[in-house]
């Protein structure tokens, strides 16, 4: 949560950005787009070589406050329509990864940590142990 100092210091910044009209290259576009691919590594270097661009123009382009709430505002808009993919990819490691599935539990009205609360659940089917490595576990020998 933002201070009321820094409210005030991000509203004054979107003032004076707002008064110049930002116009972004071609290659700030590029940038955007490959950054929403979700087909992308979320590295600047991955992203900057999917946009064919040279990485260092990130942190240029980032030092302009113009720049800055131009790919803000428009990353929560083009992050709004993959909202359903990140979910399938959440809904798919949650089989095997519990972080995932507590995220979701989270997102879809559970508490997360266990089963309390209600809404949305997601079921994982993880199979059996083999009755020898259920026995090694809990450090017994097997016949």
């Amino acid at each position: 949560m933002r201070t009321k100092r820094e409210q005030s210091d991000r509203k004054a910044a979107g003032t004076r950005a707002r008064r110049k009209k930002f116009h972004p290259t071609r290659g700030m576009q590029a940038f955007l787009e490959a950054a929403l691919d979700p087909d992308v590594r979320t590295t600047i270097a991955a992203t900057a070589r999917a946009a064919g661009i040279d990485r260092r123009n990130w942190w240029l382009w980032k030092r302009d406050e113009a720049f800055s709430l131009w790919f803000e505002n428009k990353w929560r808009e083009g992050s709004r329509g993959l909202e359903w993919i990140l979910d399938k990819i959440g809904i798919e490691k949650a089989r095997k990864d519990f972080r995932y599935w507590d995220a979701m539990q989270r997102k879809y009205g559970g508490e997360g940590q266990g089963l309390g609360g209600s809404g949305f659940y997601v079921v994982v089917r993880a199979p059996r142990p083999k009755r020898d490595e259920a026995r090694a576990a809990a450090g017994q020998e097997s016949d």
